[in-house]
């Protein structure tokens, strides 16, 4: 069972969740229950069955994605997130696959939720749902901007390397 000792501050804290009454997140919430990780433990995997969804309580999760650089497997920094962020949100979205490797900074507490049952709750509390997916819905714009912004800033360097080698 998550617990909170200040419930009215919950309604501000996750993001996921904002403009979701305080009585419902904590039916969401409900549904999974607090886990504590280490540094450096591994949440999900990419390609991995996203079968549950993590707040972060306290803490931080890395969210990477291996290169290959030079023969080299680099994990390169998506994002990170803290307090109040939601972490595998693929849980929510069909295929249900992460599509990042997300990994504890530092120790973390999190509530972890599975998949199916936050689907099966947001599908009979459709007000609910409803935020929840355009708050998702957020979330996936400013990721996608992320990558976006790190794609053209490749793409300009491997310009520039080609301008100076002609």
């Amino acid at each position: 069972m998550v617990e909170f000792s200040d419930r009215s501050a919950i309604t501000d804290s996750y993001h996921l969740l904002a403009g979701v009454s305080a009585a419902d997140i904590e039916r969401v919430f409900a549904l999974g229950q607090t886990i504590e990780v280490q540094e450096g433990d591994q949440l999900t995997a990419i390609g991995g069955q996203a079968d549950r969804l993590y707040f972060v309580r306290r803490g931080r999760v890395r969210l990477t994605m291996p290169l290959n650089v030079r023969g080299d497997e680099r994990e390169i920094l998506i994002e990170e997130k803290g307090r109040g962020d939601a972490v595998g949100w693929s849980a929510l979205v069909p295929p249900h696959h992460f599509t990042l490797n997300a990994r504890a900074s530092i120790d973390s507490e999190l509530i972890e939720i599975p998949g199916e049952a936050l689907l099966r709750f947001l599908s009979t509390n459709r007000d609910v749902g409803f935020t929840v997916v355009s708050n998702m819905a957020q979330m996936i714009g400013r990721r996608l901007l992320t990558v976006q912004t790190m794609w053209v800033r490749a793409m300009q360097r491997t310009v520039e390397g080609l301008d100076r080698s002609a």
